[in-house]
């Protein structure tokens, strides 16, 4: 190596440094800010489950695939204080209630749609997928559906509150 080379990589090492030192405070901003924002969701659904006992929400959309099978199978089973989100409507919803939020932090990661949560307390949110079953359903096998759907609406009722 020329001294020339050795001289620049020194001077590009050196100016890292400073940036790394800057980039570290934000870094832990950003991740304080999601720890907080997910202390919040949890606190928040918490408090509703100690008004309602437990805290429901459902979301699908109009998709051919699932839609009829929703609309008679799944939704009229469903307690009347659940949260129903149609995903087609998506443009509609406020996105900073609760239900949204909620919808955003436990379950929009993949195969989000249709999708149930559930929480109850000190049994925290329990998060039902239901695209991947819907999706054998459509291709002919419908015992992986059939079997979320009995284990959904079975947590469902495990989780209804007692009656005071």
């Amino acid at each position: 190596m020329t001294e020339e080379k050795i001289h620049v990589s020194f001077w590009k090492r050196l100016l890292w440094v400073p940036g790394i030192i800057l980039l570290i405070p934000w870094i832990i901003i950003v991740l304080l800010g999601f720890l907080v924002k997910a202390l919040f969701i949890s606190l928040a659904v918490r408090f509703v489950y100690l008004v309602r006992g437990r805290y429901i929400v459902f979301v699908h959309s109009n998709s051919p695939v699932w839609q009829d099978y929703i609309s008679t199978h799944i939704l009229p089973r469903l307690p009347s204080d659940t949260v129903i989100m149609n995903w087609s409507d998506r443009s509609n919803w406020k996105w900073l209630s609760l239900p949204v939020r909620v919808f955003r932090h436990y379950g929009a990661d993949s195969e989000f749609n249709p999708l149930g949560m559930v929480g109850a307390p000190l049994r925290g949110m329990r998060t039902f997928r239901f695209w991947q079953p819907f999706r054998d359903f459509k291709h002919g096998n419908e015992a992986p559906l059939k079997e979320l759907e009995a284990e959904f609406f079975e947590y469902v009722e495990t989780t209804k509150p007692k009656m005071r």
